[in-house]
């Protein structure tokens, strides 16, 4: 399952050139958004990585752990929380 997972996030995944102004590509993970199936398996299979841990609430990053996160929290059945880069949290 594991494999079938990494394969697909591999084929939905890709780099972006941003311009000719740019001095590096950017990664581009909206196709993992755009599948249901990449959606639905995605939090399950983070939160395998804690499964003996044990965690009460899931923190996420501003950008892309604002997506990650709350399904990483639903599959551990926990809350989750916004961690954001300046003071806008507080």
């Amino acid at each position: 399952m594991q494999d079938r997972l990494a394969d697909a996030l591999l084929a939905a995944f890709r780099w972006i050139d941003p311009g000719p102004h740019a001095t590096h590509e950017v990664s581009d993970t909206a196709g993992w958004w755009r599948d249901a199936s990449l959606l639905a398996a995605l939090g399950p299979a983070l939160a395998d990585l804690f499964a003996d841990a044990a965690p009460t609430v899931v923190l996420g990053p501003e950008t892309s752990g604002f997506l990650l996160g709350p399904l990483v929290a639903r599959a551990l059945a926990v809350g989750f929380v916004e961690a954001y880069k300046d003071d806008r949290g507080r």
